[in-house]
């Protein structure tokens, strides 16, 4: 239940229901079928969906105007797939179960610099379990963390720099004060929007996932024809504008190497301008990794 990455339902000796990166509720998201119809009040219980980008886009606003209702919203997506576990625990005998609390996650990102609400999401987290290991005392239990977390000082943004350094063009000027106008006019109008309707609304809503991906699509924001890279998955990598690769790509695979270098090079020496220390220590190419 809720494993990332899980998505499309495999067909397996039991149940499942997949986690991050199901694409919607609309989409086939759990094994059998038949136990989609079954997330419902009366049933098996309702189920929170998480949708990434859409509740994320949310939960920023939400953590600052109303930080207790963040968690509150936390608290309640965690109890929600631990209901609809508990009930398949109870319906199939099985041999092995494994459910993805993903709220501690969520908390962290948002909520490291307010240890008490962070406390209370581990609070409610040890609160799910410990129910489930009194159904199932005979039961061996693995809790286990995916990764660990640190206090985010200071962020960078890749795409400002290469666009700073001359490797990528935007589609408009982002130095335009109309435009600059217009996006500050957008925030606004969601911020406010936000308070008004709940978080299930924008998760829910096909205009407002149609509007909100279609206004972050990078296809939308950069000159390819006149760009040799650009960043992606939240700046974690960097993309060249390969002729072969994208439709208007302009790097030629002759040059590929050499402006492979090139950009690593600039990145490496990218330097903190508070003290002058560098901000990356190593950069890796995609076939020294994967």
């Amino acid at each position: 239940i809720n494993v990332l990455g899980s998505y499309p339902p495999e067909k397996i000796n039991g149940a499942m229901i997949t986690g991050l990166l199901t694409p919607s509720y609309d989409s086939n998201f759990t094994y059998p079928e038949k136990i989609k119809e079954r997330l419902i009040v009366n049933d098996l219980g309702e189920y929170d969906l998480e949708q990434l980008w859409l509740d994320d886009f949310s939960r920023s606003r939400m953590k600052k105007r109303n930080p207790k209702k963040f968690v509150s919203n936390i608290n309640k997506q965690m109890t929600s797939r631990f209901l609809v576990g508990l009930n398949l625990m109870k319906e199939i005998d099985f041999d092995f179960t494994m459910i993805v609390f993903r709220g501690t996650d969520t908390a962290q990102h948002y909520l490291f610099d307010n240890k008490n609400l962070l406390l209370s999401c581990y609070q409610k987290v040890d609160e799910l379990v410990g129910k489930i290991i009194d159904n199932f005392p005979d039961a061996t239990y693995l809790i286990v963390s995916d990764h660990g977390f640190g206090e985010i000082k200071k962020i960078l943004f890749p795409d400002n720099g290469l666009y700073n350094a001359g490797y990528l063009t935007p589609i408009q000027d982002p130095y335009d004060s109309v435009i600059s106008q217009f996006h500050n006019f957008i925030n606004r109008a969601i911020s406010y929007s936000i308070k008004l309707f709940p978080q299930k609304f924008f998760r829910e809503s096909k205009a407002i996932k149609k509007v909100f991906f279609s206004g972050i699509s990078k296809n939308k924001l950069i000159n390819f024809s006149k760009s040799l890279a650009f960043s992606t998955a939240e700046g974690r990598c960097i993309q060249i504008c390969r002729k072969d690769k994208y439709k208007n790509g302009i790097v030629e695979e002759k040059d590929y190497n050499k402006l492979c270098d090139e950009i690593s090079r600039f990145l490496m020496n990218l330097k903190d301008p508070e003290d002058d220390s560098h901000i990356i220590e190593n950069v890796y190419r995609w076939n020294e990794i994967y």
